[in-house]
């Protein structure tokens, strides 16, 4: 199962939200990709600059989505 949502917020470029859900054997896995295009340097630099945090973000997110499921 694949859900994509784009981003409606004001950024350096268009950012979408990847959700997949895979099915192996009796279990089920989420996992959430974040894509970013951006033209701008100052959009790169952005990007990176707060890549690291995207992993506990995401990291909450999935754990918040499990709890409630």
């Amino acid at each position: 199962y694949q859900l994509l949502l784009r981003s409606e917020m004001k950024m350096l470029g268009k950012v979408w939200l990847e959700f997949l859900i895979h099915v192996e054997k009796e279990k089920h896995r989420l996992t959430i990709t974040a894509y970013f295009d951006t033209k701008t340097l100052f959009g790169k630099v952005y990007w990176y600059f707060f890549m690291p945090f995207h992993h506990f973000i995401f990291k909450g997110l999935i754990e918040q989505i499990d709890k409630r499921s």
